[in-house]
């Protein structure tokens, strides 16, 4: 069992297949099942949704992987509905609090739900991986979706059409 303080070690992702491409196909799984419910809850429908996967170069490298979702660009005085929607949505779903953060900054096992609204980029929130993987988890090669169908159900009608890039 995890431990309630919010500045604690995020929980070690295991049981990932060793082959890179199927590690991360489970990632993107991993990823969209803790979305999945978040939206259905917030009542929010998004614009834009992206797969990431990333290797870093410090230590021995590592990989991460992320879902990023966008909710467009509201007008400012909406961003308080955006960001009340996802915190309660957050918070129904048994994300808890990750350490301190002007934005949404909540963890679940080994997965870390951020984000909030700002003038420029618009609302924009995240699942990402919180542990480095050492693991080595496939790049995201020309040609595959960073498309996120598999939340498409929560997709804004008047969003303009996914693109497979």
């Amino acid at each position: 069992m995890s431990s309630p303080d919010p500045n604690r070690p995020f929980d070690p992702i295991t049981g990932l297949p060793s082959d890179p491409g199927q590690a991360r196909t489970e990632l993107r799984a991993r990823l969209v099942a803790a979305w999945l419910p978040v939206l259905k809850a917030s009542g929010l429908r998004y614009q834009t949704a992206r797969l990431w996967v990333g290797y870093h170069t410090d230590g021995a490298g590592w990989w991460d992987s992320q879902i990023v979702v966008s909710f467009g660009k509201p007008p400012v005085t909406e961003f308080p509905r955006v960001e009340e929607s996802l915190t309660r949505a957050a918070a129904a779903t048994g994300w808890g609090q990750a350490g301190v953060s002007h934005g949404m900054n909540v963890r679940q096992g080994s997965l870390h739900l951020e984000g909030g609204c700002a003038t420029g980029d618009g609302c924009v929130y995240t699942i990402k991986t919180g542990p480095r993987i050492t693991q080595e988890i496939a790049e995201i090669p020309e040609g595959y979706t960073l498309r996120v169908e598999e939340l498409e159900a929560y997709l804004d009608p008047a969003a303009p059409p996914p693109t497979r890039r």
